[in-house]
């Protein structure tokens, strides 16, 4: 647990506000820059990617894979054979999520969620506060990057699901976004950045490069066994 740097106006005389280390970095960025931020690890990224996704998860023509109304799920979705049995049409739209302009990506996602905001499924619904949250995060990454994540996750979603950063903080004014990955026991903070004007740089690399991490929290990060300046 941890002390927040806001604790002497937020709380009575004399008492402290404890927190985890995820919420004293978001606060750390919510004061440096940044709008909007969740602790959400994987579910962050896979709300957004599920919304587009929706229909081809479930309402593709499979036979078999839904048995029960209660179904978070495809029975085939922890498979190799999801994506397999889908290829086409998750191709199409993996080349249209490319070809879209964010604002159109924002619209996509909105259909979806008001037609079928509640309903069990693999979407964290409460994940967001409203649609303009969600629309401002995708502001913040260029369309590519976001087909290539999505690809890779319906490739194998067992495989990929996990390790994803703890934080996703983001700026839309300024199209800025940063994931953080935090390992508790070191404070380990790993991050890197997304700007509009490095797409063509980053478009060739995998949106899972490790190189495209860089540890910059002070005080609380460690990179390769060093404390960062403070």
């Amino acid at each position: 647990m941890f002390i927040r740097g806001d604790s002497q106006i937020n709380t009575d005389a004399g008492d402290v506000t404890l927190c985890s280390v995820e919420e004293l970095v978001l606060q750390h960025y919510m004061e440096n820059g940044y709008t909007h931020g969740l602790h959400g690890e994987g579910s962050t990224l896979w709300t957004v990617i599920g919304l587009l996704f929706w229909d081809i998860i479930y309402h593709s023509e499979i036979a078999d894979v839904f048995i029960s109304l209660f179904q978070a799920m495809p029975l085939d979705f922890d498979t190799l054979d999801f994506y397999q049995s889908r290829k086409e049409i998750i191709e199409k739209r993996l080349e249209c999520i490319r070809n879209w302009s964010s604002s159109e990506i924002v619209e996509e996602i909105a259909k979806v969620w008001e037609q079928n905001h509640g309903q069990t499924s693999l979407v964290s619904w409460d994940r967001f506060r409203d649609l303009e949250s969600i629309g401002g995060l995708v502001q913040c990454i260029p369309p590519p990057v976001l087909a290539a994540i999505s690809q890779r996750l319906l490739q194998n979603y067992r495989h990929y699901r996990s390790g994803f950063p703890d934080l996703t903080i983001w700026n839309p004014q300024q199209k800025v976004k940063t994931l953080i990955k935090l390992t508790s026991s070191k404070l380990i903070g790993r991050f890197f950045t997304e700007m509009e004007n490095n797409r063509s740089q980053r478009s060739q690399r995998s949106p899972f490069d490790q190189t495209n991490f860089v540890a910059r929290f002070p005080r609380l990060a460690w990179r390769r066994g060093r404390s960062l300046p403070r």
